[in-house]
């Protein structure tokens, strides 16, 4: 038996009725009469234990159910009540029979749940719909699955709102039968709301709401029940959540192609963010191999003894004094440097000690016939005043031959290497302006190679007198192909370091060899063997090459340290902005993805409060719910990340193959590691539950009653 005791029902000021006494015995249709808002929907509902009355005592067959808490509520509710509303209070993408099996799947602890639903379905007379959605059942065949329902946990107490409201009289009939062969047949508690005539025809026992108070105006002669108390077993029960949600989202598709989309775009955006976890890294670290590679990591060190600019306004660094073995050992020696060379330069300039005088030449053959015959004239037998043209060979190191090489606008199909570069103005010079036509051509160019050094002295403009290292030459003829020709416009000194514009390239180890083949050791009176009083020092890093300056100049107070250093701390400043950008563009395109799936599951999972009211009226708790959203996040985030993984490889591949940043074939921008995958993974997890979570939480505190209602309209 149920007995309700005290009960008063308010709405703010509005009394709808106070201290009613009710008792409902097994094995009667009660059905429950009145004007429309009498409160009959609200005394079905404090029933059904989806609303609270103040100081109500609720009694079910001897155990008071109103001491409960909300959770053993929902278990009671589970268990023992089943709700058959006005209109469809069925979920719409289950099928008839899974309509049935949902309540059993997190109550049953057994496999014979879906045998169970087919004796149900059978019961109501549904066997041919039974894997029918409930879109295509008339609304008597609706009813009768909703009994069926209401049955699925043997409930004793069925609740049903207006029943018949939208029911024919033949189908009405149908249901009323049903409901009576449950309280007569199976000892049920029937209890029925409804202004129907044909309805109180099947009642045993009829109660009236009116002016504020609760009479049974029909009360057939039944034997009072024995009081007997009820299982406390189903109060606490556990629930099989697990086999719950693995089932309902299996079998309820939801909105396949706006999942699909979601998914997608997800992935997508997963993606981005796993490649970009190591581009900042990676474009940084490629950044400075490219940086390494087309940089100027040279320092020129000059033993500018002379304090004197010369002629040219430029040191003049083969009469400075040679710098001493000993300073060039602890030059080498300095930390963060990889390499040190001696830097000299061949002239078209001096005088042959052997010839007295002579003159530098340039010719340039085909075969047998000669270009370009070019003489120089020789300040040595002339006036230093006079205008005059002139040309310097000058050495380029293993360090800088990737940089020369990429800066030529003419190049020989053979080894540039072994072959001679010319700058663009000496090409047009010789060339008469077609400078292509020398490429591959045989170069013959005699010049002045330094052999030794001798005593000397300079004099400057104020008449002081310094002490020199004076460079005896010989003139040396050095045959060769015209391997490459760089671009009038391009600036020489971070291979030259002059500011001469007329030169001439060899690699470093053919002038060592032409220095070597030329070696004077037969030494007179104040004369030297041949040393340099310049060096040429690569820093391990651009970043190094300012702590070196300073070492290099702390070595000696004569030392002039020249660098054409870029501005590295600007293109480092720079590629870190660049990467911030990258960082701020990817959180704001993840953000803005973030809000519009928000907004767009917000509005999708609106209409899903009546799916989720209906499940908290059969019982179900705010946290199963929960599990099963929570699910079917990780449903479409897992996918998500998969797809994102398999776009990542793909679009790492496309990137690297296609990467025009790179400075070598190792230099790829993007990777993937374990980091940038688990990034992904946390990306797909918390784009859809953030994108989830307003809705989900807006859906699962929805009221029962307010879902009902909204179904009963």
């Amino acid at each position: 038996m149920l007995s309700v005791k005290d009960l008063s029902i308010k709405y703010g000021e509005r009394v709808i009725f106070e201290n009613a006494n009710l008792e409902f015995k097994r094995g009667t249709v009660s059905v429950i009469q009145g004007k429309s808002g009498s409160g009959k929907s609200s005394l079905l509902n404090v029933l059904g234990l989806m609303q609270t009355a103040s100081n109500i005592e609720y009694s079910f067959d001897g155990t008071l159910v109103s001491s409960l808490n909300d959770t053993q509520r929902a278990d009671f509710r589970l268990h023992n009540i089943g709700f058959v509303f006005q209109q469809s209070n069925l979920i719409q993408e289950l099928t008839a029979k899974e309509n049935l099996i949902i309540p059993m799947s997190i109550t049953s602890q057994d496999n014979n749940i879906f045998d169970k639903a087919d004796e149900l379905i059978k019961y109501v007379g549904l066997e041919a719909v039974k894997n029918s959605y409930p879109g295509s059942l008339s609304g008597g065949e609706e009813q009768r699955l909703a009994i069926a329902r209401a049955l699925a946990n043997n409930a004793d107490i069925i609740l049903a709102d207006e029943p018949t409201a939208s029911l024919d009289a033949d189908n009405s009939k149908i249901v009323l039968e049903l409901f009576s062969r449950l309280a007569h047949d199976m000892n049920k508690i029937v209890i029925l709301v409804s202004h129907s005539e044909i309805v109180s025809g099947y009642a045993d026992v009829i109660f009236e709401i009116k002016d504020k108070s609760i009479t049974a105006t029909k009360s057939i002669d039944i034997k009072t029940e024995t009081p007997v108390p009820a299982s406390t077993s189903t109060i606490n029960k556990k629930r099989n959540v697990f086999r719950f949600v693995r089932y309902y989202t299996k079998k309820r598709g939801g909105d396949r192609t706006l999942n699909r989309v979601f998914v997608a775009v997800t992935a997508i955006v997963a993606a981005a963010a796993i490649l970009s976890t190591n581009f900042g890294t990676n474009f940084a670290a490629e950044q400075r191999r490219i940086l390494e590679t087309v940089a100027d990591r040279s320092i020129l060190v000059v033993n500018n003894t002379l304090n004197y600019s010369g002629v040219d306004g430029q040191i003049d660094y083969e009469e400075a004094l040679a710098i001493p073995p000993a300073a060039i050992a602890q030059i080498s020696s300095l930390e963060n440097i990889s390499a040190s060379y001696p830097w000299y330069t061949f002239l078209s300039d001096g005088v042959d000690l052997e010839q007295k005088t002579s003159f530098a030449s340039i010719i340039i053959s085909s075969g047998k016939t000669i270009i370009v015959d070019k003489r120089y004239s020789n300040s040595f037998a002339g006036s230093l005043l006079t205008p005059r043209e002139k040309f310097t060979v000058c050495p380029y190191y293993d360090e800088e031959y990737a940089s020369i090489l990429s800066a030529l606008e003419y190049q020989s199909s053979s080894d540039v290497q072994n072959g001679l570069i010319l700058s663009g103005s000496l090409a047009n010079t010789l060339s008469g302006g077609n400078p292509q036509d020398l490429i591959g051509k045989t170069i013959v160019v005699s010049c002045f190679v330094p052999t030794k050094l001798s005593d000397g002295v300079v004099v400057d403009r104020e008449g002081a007198q310094s002490k020199v290292n004076l460079m005896l030459y010989k003139l040396v003829t050095i045959e060769s192909t015209v391997a490459g020709i760089l671009p009038v416009s391009y600036s020489p000194w971070n291979f030259s370091r002059t500011a001469e514009s007329d030169l001439i390239f060899i690699h470093y180890d053919k002038m060592v060899s032409v220095l070597g083949q030329n070696k004077d050791s037969h030494l007179e009176a104040n004369q030297y063997e041949l040393g340099p009083s310049a060096l040429v020092v690569y820093a391990e890093s651009y970043s190094d090459i300012t702590g070196l300056i300073s070492k290099l100049e702390n070595i000696s107070t004569s030392f002039n340290v020249a660098t054409y250093k870029a501005d590295i701390h600007a293109m480092l400043k720079h590629n870190s902005g660049i990467r911030s950008t990258m960082v701020t563009i990817s959180f704001v395109f993840i953000g803005v993805i973030v809000v519009l799936f928000s907004l767009l599951y917000y509005l999708k999972n609106r209409s899903r409060k009546k799916e989720f009211g209906i499940l908290k009226a059969i019982g179900f708790t705010k946290s199963n719910i929960l599990a099963l959203t929570s699910t079917e996040t990780m449903i479409l985030a897992l996918p998500a990340f998969l797809i994102s993984l398999i776009l990542a490889v793909a679009f790492m591949f496309l990137g690297n193959k296609t990467n025009i940043f790179a400075a070598s074939s190792s230099g790829d921008l993007f990777s993937i590691t374990i980091f940038s995958a688990l990034v992904g993974l946390v990306i797909c997890v918390v784009v859809v539950s953030i994108a989830s979570i307003l809705s989900i939480y807006t859906a699962i505190k929805v009221d029962p009653i307010d879902a009902i209602q909204k179904i009963n309209k």
